[in-house]
């Protein structure tokens, strides 16, 4: 038993600008999905604050975007954990690392915690461009989802943010600090100059 460390999945808290190919996130919720990739964003709809993704859509996944710089395969034991209810019977693969059906998500139940272990040396990624996870509705119905993270080890941690995604926020804070310090140096100036 290893605990999860970093969240290497960006932008998973409120899938922000994360509906097409172009983001800058590195998951890409939803991708695909035979029948049309239909999905709804519901702000704020687990644990009050998290963006859940409502979709009705076969084999629509969790892929991997190529441009994050996490490997294409598992350098160690990884981790992939989401939180999850249905309508009706939702069969979850691990398409992309063949590890062939991984869960079932049972209908009308509360949203749980799903965790699926992939292998070091297990693709995360492949030339298809499949999804780690994808979803399969025997019996139509609706998927939601959300809190999805990807992490070194084999037991998942509570969701956290991408330490990439704490960097950028520390760094814009920064900025901002330094901004507003530039800004009173200036009324202080402007003050003392009235003064003389």
């Amino acid at each position: 038993l290893k605990i999860g460390g970093d969240n290497l999945f960006t932008g998973t808290k409120t899938f922000n600008n994360q509906t097409t190919e172009n983001s800058t996130s590195s998951f890409y919720p939803s991708y695909g999905g035979f029948g049309g990739n239909t999905q709804e964003f519901l702000p704020n709809a687990l644990f009050g604050t998290h963006t859940v993704v409502k979709t009705s859509s076969s084999w629509c996944g969790f892929y991997l975007r190529e441009a994050d710089g996490v490997s294409w395969e598992a350098q160690e034991d990884m981790v992939l954990s989401f939180w999850a209810n249905a309508s009706a019977d939702v069969y979850v693969y691990g398409i992309a690392g063949q590890l062939g059906l991984v869960a079932t998500i049972p209908a009308n139940q509360p949203m749980t915690k799903y965790e699926v272990v992939i292998p070091k040396g297990k693709p995360l990624r492949n030339a298809s461009n499949q999804g780690i996870i994808e979803f399969a509705f025997p019996n139509g119905g609706e998927l939601w989802y959300g809190a999805v993270m990807l992490q070194v080890g084999t037991k998942s941690t509570s969701w956290q943010p991408s330490s990439k995604e704490s960097d950028t926020a520390v760094g814009s804070l920064a900025t901002a600090v330094s901004q507003t310090n530039t800004r009173v140096g200036h009324v202080e100036d402007g003050i003392a100059s009235q003064a003389n």
